[in-house]
């Protein structure tokens, strides 16, 4: 099955977290409240503006605590559930470690991708609380910029950032070898031909300069044909 993605909007968004979403009963009234329940209530978060991944983390978190064993997967194999499997349970680790903090928290410093707030979730809460004062957690952070601050804060060497310049320098220098090859090889026909046109007689009318003729050697042509 495809993976599919979520994609954020910049549209205005009502107060997170919202749990009004999670505690209203469904249509049926049933309790507790059943797979196809939950799959309407994260059809209704997943369909939600700027601050989706936050409402839409607490709601799948809450499907995932409440629904009995099995629940949860005949929720990820519903026609209409939105969402892959891991990032279902990305959601689930979102939900359970950023759910609870306050609306000024999550509108003002925390970022809005599910990647990049995944990586922040797997801190500890007074870790990126501390993060968040000094500065270091804005919405404008990335996702590999919020995966070296989890690696700072495990304790682990940044490795991620030296795979990809490595990577950019292999691309670079074969970049230039490629464009170093292929000049020679312009250069190489460029003589090629104009040693044929000087050979049959005919004038390099590239430029404006008056047309001139210029005799090789059949000597000369030979070597460089060579």
């Amino acid at each position: 099955m495809p993976v599919r993605r979520i994609k954020l909007t910049r549209s205005a968004s009502p107060v997170v977290p919202e749990p009004a979403l999670i505690d209203e009963p469904c249509i049926d009234g049933d309790m507790p409240r059943g797979v196809g329940c939950w799959s309407e209530k994260i059809l209704t978060a997943y369909n939600r503006g700027k601050y989706k991944v936050i409402i839409l983390s607490q709601v799948v978190f809450a499907a995932h605590e409440e629904l009995a064993y099995g629940g949860w997967a005949k929720l990820l194999a519903q026609p209409t559930f939105p969402l892959c499997k891991k990032n279902a349970d990305d959601l689930v680790t979102i939900g359970k470690s950023l759910g609870g903090l306050p609306d000024e928290y999550v509108r003002t410093h925390l970022p809005v991708a599910l990647g990049t707030l995944h990586q922040l979730a797997l801190m500890d809460r007074s870790a990126l609380l501390g993060y968040i004062g000094a500065g270091r957690i804005s919405p404008k952070l990335k996702e590999l910029e919020a995966r070296d601050l989890l690696d700072e804060y495990l304790g682990r060497p940044l490795r991620s950032r030296g795979k990809q310049t490595k990577l950019q320098k292999w691309f670079s220098e074969g970049r230039r070898f490629f464009l170093k090859e292929r000049a020679k090889r312009m250069a190489a026909e460029i003589d090629l031909l104009s040693s044929y046109l000087s050979e049959l007689g005919v004038a390099d009318d590239t430029t404006n300069s008056p047309p001139t003729t210029t005799l090789v050697e059949p000597s000369e042509t030979h070597s460089v044909a060579a």
